[in-house]
């Protein structure tokens, strides 16, 4: 569970807010770095909880640049207009990490973009992989339809 957690919230997130599809995150230097500090922070996460899970970076980075043109579930979402589900993804963990006391600086930054100066960042890395598929934040839905 924490394993697959780690990697969604890693994966998805960014490629959500970027617009890139996992092979071009893959591809981009500052891309990695962002899923490598989310993948980080998750892991620590659930050591801090006592469930100690290697987040395996390399085999993340090498599914990454051999995914292909594979568009997460989150990106799928924003693609047709819908709300990116971060319930499980990013809010459940930002709130137990915030019961435990273990910051997790950059899933918050990129679960929430519209307050953080790391959307710069990654809006820098949606105009060099999709700049057709861009994600301004501020125009995605507040609300979930309930369907």
């Amino acid at each position: 569970m924490w394993r697959k957690l780690i990697r969604n919230a890693a994966t998805n997130v960014v490629s959500a807010l970027t617009g890139a599809t996992l092979e071009q995150l893959g591809h981009d230097e500052e891309a990695v770095r962002l899923v490598t500090e989310i993948a980080l922070e998750v892991g620590g996460l659930a050591a801090r909880l006592r469930r100690s899970i290697d987040p395996e970076l390399e085999q993340l980075i090498d599914v990454l640049k051999y995914a292909g043109p594979f568009a997460t579930s989150m990106l799928q979402d924003v693609r047709h207009g819908r709300e990116p589900e971060l319930a499980a993804i990013a809010e459940a963990p930002l709130e137990l990490a915030a019961m435990v006391g273990h910051p997790m600086p950059t899933l918050r930054a990129a679960a929430t973009p519209w307050l953080s100066c790391r959307t710069t960042r990654m809006r820098a890395i949606a105009s060099r992989m999709a700049p057709d598929r861009s994600v301004d934040p501020s125009s995605t839905a507040t609300t979930s339809s309930g369907a």
